[in-house]
């Protein structure tokens, strides 16, 4: 056994000495340099790959940046093309940035192409410094949010709508408030005073009636808000793509009239067999954490009378410019603009003395200056008579210089 062992210790010894001499041997070869050098081109090849990947990546990144939606106090969002937003919307956007002055004000806008920019709208909302335009990301925005649910459960049939955009801005808004709070604006609501603090949670009046006199336009809620919880929860229980309206104010009517219930009961606005009562809601703190505002101070002005706002020389007119200028303290804070309806109108076709041009000269003066002044019509002015007096004198006097010169003429 011991002879054994050391004859196998002695050829592990020369195997060591071999396989120096093998290496060198083997390292002259053809074929190891074939390999090598494959090895070298694919090594290369892969280094620039990833170099051209990172450089691409580098150059798009400005376009896909992610955003702190966290930092926005007051959001608005602006679906599908933004050359299509109207100066109506780009007064509301700066009204609401100049009378909130202290807070974060941000326009998130979608676009599904990612080589969107967003150079154009900045610089058609520049110089105004607490106004962010950022991008809107969905899977974002929906992430860690009850909304990703129901964007789970309808994605297909919510990107195939032909009211993808308006469906959308709702789950959307939704999904922001509850995961960060703060306050939702609809773009086409012109600020008159600042309204941010009116409570820590609210949601408005636009009428008294039962089926839809609350609604989505603005609302202001705090961080996981429970109020919340239920209404994106009926979203996803009542969802059909072929209704424009399936997500709308009949749905926030119906959600929050359940919410305040009780308060309902107690102020005797709710009977059975009647319709409810609204008007017990106003100014109410449905479960200590929601106060409902009164229509008057966010919308004084209806849907059904939404021409007021734009027509001229009228009485009407006249009380809707003065709706920003009053000096009482309790003057509506807002004007919505209903752009569903009034998103046809033209600011060439406006006058100067209409309630909309006068308001967007004291609440959204940029805009005024640079989108609505210079196209306005101009009237010619009349002459006093003592001018008409003067100017027909000058064409009398020539008239009759010529008739001298034409006299001189013909003696000659």
């Amino acid at each position: 056994m011991g002879g054994s062992s050391h004859s196998m210790q002695e050829r592990r010894i020369s195997w060591c000495w071999y396989c120096p001499l093998l290496l060198l041997w083997v390292l002259q070869r053809s074929v190891l340099v074939n390999i090598t050098k494959i090895l070298v081109i694919l090594l290369v090849t892969i280094v620039t790959i990833r170099l051209l990947s990172e450089l691409s990546m580098d150059s798009t990144s400005p376009i896909l940046q992610r955003h702190n939606y966290k930092e926005c106090d007051i959001f608005l969002i602006q679906m599908g093309d933004v050359e299509k937003m109207n100066t109506m919307q780009s007064c509301s956007m700066e009204s609401a940035a100049l009378h909130h002055q202290n807070l974060t004000v941000c326009l998130a806008v979608y676009s599904e192409d990612p080589a969107f920019s967003l150079e154009s709208v900045r610089y058609r909302m520049r110089n105004i410094n607490n106004l962010k335009i950022i991008r809107l990301d969905l899977e974002e925005l929906l992430e860690w949010s009850p909304a990703r649910e129901v964007w789970a459960l309808h994605k297909e049939e919510l990107m195939s709508s032909m009211w993808r955009d308006l469906h959308l801005s709702q789950l959307v808004k939704l999904s922001w408030l509850w995961k960060y709070g703060g306050l939702y604006i609809d773009t086409d609501l012109m600020v008159l005073q600042d309204f941010f603090y009116l409570n820590k949670s609210f949601i408005s009046l636009q009428s008294l009636s039962p089926e839809e006199g609350l609604t989505s336009s603005v609302l202001k809620f705090s961080r996981h808000h429970p109020l919340l919880m239920d209404w994106i929860g009926k979203m996803g229980e009542e969802y059909d793509n072929t209704n424009k309206v399936i997500w709308g104010d009949m749905l926030t009517t119906s959600v929050v009239l359940e919410y305040c219930s009780e308060e309902l009961l107690v102020g005797g606005g709710r009977e059975v067999g009647r319709r409810d009562d609204m008007s017990v809601l106003i100014e109410a703190n449905c479960q200590d954490n929601l106060k409902i505002i009164d229509h008057p101070i966010l919308f004084p002005i209806a849907k059904r009378d939404w021409k007021k706002i734009f027509i001229s020389g009228t009485q009407d007119a006249k009380a809707v410019a003065s709706l920003g200028r009053a000096e009482d303290p309790n003057r509506p804070r807002s004007i919505h603009l209903w752009n569903d309806q009034s998103k046809a109108i033209q600011v060439e076709n406006l006058r100067k003395n209409s309630g909309f041009v006068q308001l967007s000269e004291d609440h959204c003066s940029m805009t005024f200056y640079r989108e609505i002044k210079d196209k306005l019509p101009h009237k010619k002015r009349s002459l006093k008579t003592s001018e008409m007096k003067i100017i027909l004198n000058w064409k009398l006097a020539a008239a009759g210089q010529g008739q001298n010169l034409d006299g001189k003429e013909e003696q000659v």
